[in-house]
């Protein structure tokens, strides 16, 4: 079976845009609706190709003391161009910049977007400790290495914060 990819394959249809761009929006919608949890201080989610960096942004802004947490992204094949893409929200979530301890980050394949929410969270949790990166089975050694001298040249808002990767 031949793994490669056209061009035609990779790149959206107008249609596919707006598609997404309606999904996108039908999903925030949606959140509108979705309760806040005042409590939680830990949850683990885990995403398909039907989701993006702003979804897992619009679920922080309702998790206000959050402090732990992690997020799988799925197997390789359920990786899709949203994973790709990062959009700076307007503000920092609260559990952010206020409670955030720990941050990890499971089947990371190094996608700009990956990156930007990794340095992201890195540049506004105040209290971060640990940012575990744990990368995905098809990056090699040196790409690791490649991905962590990268993130390890952001600022960290906090002194305590320790950068691993797997």
């Amino acid at each position: 079976m031949d793994d490669s990819l056209s061009d035609e394959d990779e790149s959206d249809t107008d249609e596919d845009i707006d598609d997404n761009e309606h999904k996108n929006k039908s999903y925030i919608d949606f959140m509108d609706c979705f309760p806040v949890f005042h409590n939680l201080t830990h949850i683990e989610l885990n995403y398909g190709m039907h989701t993006d960096w702003i979804q897992v942004v619009e679920i922080l802004k309702r998790c206000p003391k959050l402090q732990i947490l992690v997020i799988d992204k799925g197997p390789p094949c359920l990786y899709h161009e949203k994973w790709r893409r990062w959009s700076k929200p307007q503000s920092v979530p609260k559990c952010i910049s206020s409670h955030f301890t720990t941050c990890r980050i499971n089947n990371y394949k190094g996608f700009e977007g990956e990156f930007q929410f990794a340095s992201y969270i890195m540049q506004n949790a105040r209290f971060l400790q640990t940012m575990a990166i744990s990368c995905n089975s098809l990056v090699d050694e040196e790409e690791k290495f490649k991905m962590l001298k990268r993130l390890s040249l952001y600022t960290r808002r906090s002194a305590a914060c320790k950068l691993f990767f797997e």
